[in-house]
């Protein structure tokens, strides 16, 4: 709900302050103010009783959502242990919110980690395939990795040092390892030292999209890095934006991808809405279970995941 009021309000405040630089421009430095001025007056009033409304309804819905969350999520992972990451511009407060979530419904997150913009940066493509080389090297149950990409190669790193899959949750002296030359290398930041690590995976984008070369680039090196967490992972949720869903998006994209079809891979693309976070923890738990999907609002529908549709009947 945060993220929904720091999205609404910025555009309501800026059509208000549009509305009232035409009002000043168009009526009393002009010479017909009367009944214009008065419009736009009665214009500038309701675009500020729009605003009361938002921030209103804003702090119900919030109120309402820390009521029901508790109940809606209790049990949903409940003994399961989930890494956290984040890619670039993903914001303090999601990464929080979405970890609240994660707890109330049972889950331990032992990993919150941040994914370097550097990574994720198709002109320095050079010196992440040397770090992820250099650190291959020391990864011997890594070796079936050699003719992938380097950002595959990448995000099965990251896997091995902070995922881990069925029983096999320890923090060992290779995991330790990778852990450090990645932080190393500032590819990734990574809160404090990990004891264990999750065997689900939440990745959280920021929603950027786009048609130009760089974004486009982007996104291949986002969907290669998701792809070496897959193979690394139980199970792994991508929670973004709705704008993630458009074309050029991280979302779009996943969803076209063939290689991922029939993975334990869910998408939200509401998690900055007040209700994303739960629809997230729901999503992760129907991948778990070998229901995976795409779930949030597709095609001006909402997709509800298994069993937050059944329970909000």
């Amino acid at each position: 709900m945060n993220s929904l009021r720091r999205l609404i309000f910025p555009i309501l405040i800026g059509c208000l302050a549009f509305a009232i630089g035409i009002a000043l421009g168009g009526g009393p430095l002009q010479a017909d103010e009367g009944d214009q001025t008065k419009t736009l007056r009665a214009d500038n009033a309701a675009l500020t009783n729009q605003v009361t409304t938002l921030r209103s309804s804003a702090v119900f819905e919030q109120a309402v959502n820390e009521a029901v969350a508790p109940k809606l999520l209790a049990g949903r992972l409940t003994g399961r242990g989930v890494t956290l990451l984040a890619l670039p511009g993903v914001s303090d407060q999601t990464v929080a919110d979405t970890q609240q979530a994660l707890k109330l419904a049972g889950a331990d997150v032992p990993v919150v980690a941040s994914l370097a913009a550097t990574l994720l940066d198709p002109g320095k493509k050079t010196y992440v395939d040397s770090v992820v080389s250099s650190s291959l090297r020391g990864a011997p149950d890594l070796d079936n990795l050699k003719g992938e990409s380097t950002y595959v190669r990448a995000g099965a790193l990251v896997a091995r040092a902070y995922v881990g899959q069925g029983s096999d949750a320890n923090i060992d002296a290779e995991a330790t390892k990778i852990d450090a030359e990645l932080q190393g290398a500032k590819l990734v930041a990574s809160d404090g030292s990990p004891i264990r690590r999750g065997t689900f995976v939440v990745v959280l984008d920021a929603g950027g999209h786009g048609a130009d070369s760089f974004t486009q680039a982007e996104m291949v090196i986002a969907q290669d890095l998701i792809t070496g967490l897959v193979k690394g992972s139980d199970a792994l949720v991508v929670g973004s934006t709705p704008t993630s869903s458009e074309s050029g998006g991280l979302i779009s994209e996943l969803t076209a991808n063939p290689s991922l079809s029939g993975k334990r891979v869910s998408t939200v693309n509401v998690v900055n809405s007040a209700a994303g976070p739960a629809a997230l923890v729901y999503a992760l738990a129907a991948a778990a279970s070998g229901a995976p999907g795409h779930f949030g609002v597709i095609d001006s529908k909402a997709v509800l995941p298994p069993g937050l549709a059944a329970r909000a009947d």
